[in-house]
Formats: structure tokens, C-alpha cells, sequence
């Protein structure tokens, strides 16, 4: 549950990674994942004129539903988004977009890479979770800032803060949620937080990696492997 706070400040921590990747008022984006019946959770309120997509479609009625379309930006799990980049090359399409917006699942860097070449633009990671929302993003520099003004995030390896580049699980506590709050809740995720600065200048501390659920890794000799790695 959220309180009317926190969804204000969803929409303009929603509005300042669009602005952040070039995405103005004006461009529509669609958004995969929907279920029928189900309401978005983005409007106008968000900044960007958003369009859902059924999740549970097939990538050829997901590609024929873009065509009418005709959006400017992307979103949804990387994953989807692949299947859809590969049937658009199939169908020897183009749709160019401005922006391609991953999250809820690991970004492989090779799907991702792919996904750029089919839509002829960039992608940007998000990192969040229904319990704290937003987390990171990354803005047109590629920096994966932490929204610091939203949540208190701590990467922990046996209590204890991680060293820059070191792996550790995200412990969060969110800033706005009265109606629920979240106080250093283990998210299970294994992240790496930055000691550099990104070159966009906005000042918000980095996290380097977003390595994945904690149930994801293969663990061999007390080390952690992640899924990114195996693939």
C-alpha cells in the first residue's frame, strides 16, 4: 500500500529518468506487462504520454500493436523486449525508437546490445521493487544513480557496508511510505555500490553492478556466482 506522498513522489522520481534519458511531455512510450482489466500505473500525472501492451500477448500481436502505435520510447523486462526485438528483425521491420527502458529482471548485456541494434537507440536499466519502488536508474550517461531522496539504500555483506566494487545484499528503508513502511528491509538482491562520480554531474551516489536475486546465485565455495555470469 502507498500513501499519497509516496505516489506524488513516484511520478516525479518517474519523471526525472525520462527527462534524464531525452524523453520530453510530447513522446509517447508503451509499456509491456499489463494484464487485462488492469489499470497502469502511469498517466499523465507521470510527465510522458504512456500506452500499456498486454504482457501475456505474442510477440507477433505485441509487434502488430507497436506498428499502430508508433511509439517513441520502449519499457518493460528485458527479456520480453528481446523476443520482440528478434520478431521485428524476422519480419525484416524498422521501428526506430528514442529510448528503450529496462527493468523487473536481470539486463543480459547481450540482449541488451541486440535490443539497441533492432530499435536503433539505447537502453537504460531501472533497478526497484513494489515494497521500496525506486531504487536506481540510468540516466543518458549509463551512471545507475540511487534515489537517495526516496530511499536509504545499504549494500551489506555480514551487517556490515561493502567496499566500493565489492557484491552485497541491498538493504533498504523507505523515506515516504507511511501507509506501509519498509524499515532496512533485505530486498534478497546482490548489488555493488560506486565510489565515482557520473559525468551527467546530478551528484546522486551510483551503484556499479545490479547483479540479481540472492535465490538466482550459484554458490561454490562460499562465493557467489551470478545468473549473468552462466549465461
Amino acid at each position: 500500500y502507498y500513501n499519497k506522498e509516496a505516489s506524488d513522489l513516484s511520478y516525479a522520481l518517474n519523471a526525472r529518468r525520462a527527462i534524464s534519458i531525452g524523453l520530453r511531455p510530447w513522446h509517447m512510450s508503451a509499456l509491456i506487462g499489463y494484464q487485462e482489466g488492469e489499470k497502469p500505473q502511469f498517466n499523465m500525472a507521470q510527465f510522458s504520454w504512456i500506452k500499456p501492451i498486454l504482457g501475456y500477448l505474442d510477440e507477433k500481436t505485441i509487434v502488430a500493436t507497436m506498428k499502430n502505435m508508433n511509439p517513441d520510447a520502449l519499457g518493460g523486462h528485458p527479456g520480453t523486449i528481446f523476443l520482440i526485438a528478434k520478431e521485428i528483425r524476422q519480419q525484416q521491420l524498422e521501428l526506430p525508437l528514442r529510448a528503450v527502458m529496462v527493468e523487473g529482471e536481470i539486463a543480459i548485456p547481450e540482449e541488451r546490445k541486440y535490443i539497441e541494434t533492432v530499435f536503433n537507440c539505447e537502453t537504460f536499466n531501472k533497478y526497484g521493487s513494489m515494497e521500496l519502488r525506486h531504487i536506481a536508474w540510468e540516466c543518458k550517461d549509463h551512471g545507475m544513480h540511487i534515489d537517495t531522496d526516496n530511499n536509504i539504500i545499504e549494500v551489506l555483506k555480514d551487517n556490515e557496508d561493502v567496499a566500493p566494487g565489492e557484491p552485497g545484499e541491498v538493504v533498504g528503508t523507505n523515506l515516504w511510505n507511511r501507509a506501509m513502511p519498509f524499515i532496512r528491509y533485505k530486498q534478497n538482491d546482490i548489488a555493488s555500490p560506486s565510489d565515482e562520480v557520473c559525468t551527467c554531474g546530478r551528484g546522486l551516489p551510483l551503484l556499479s553492478v545490479v547483479q540479481g536475486r540472492r535465490d538466482d546465485f550459484i554458490v561454490v565455495d562460499n562465493d557467489l556466482i551470478p545468473p549473468t555470469r552462466i549465461v
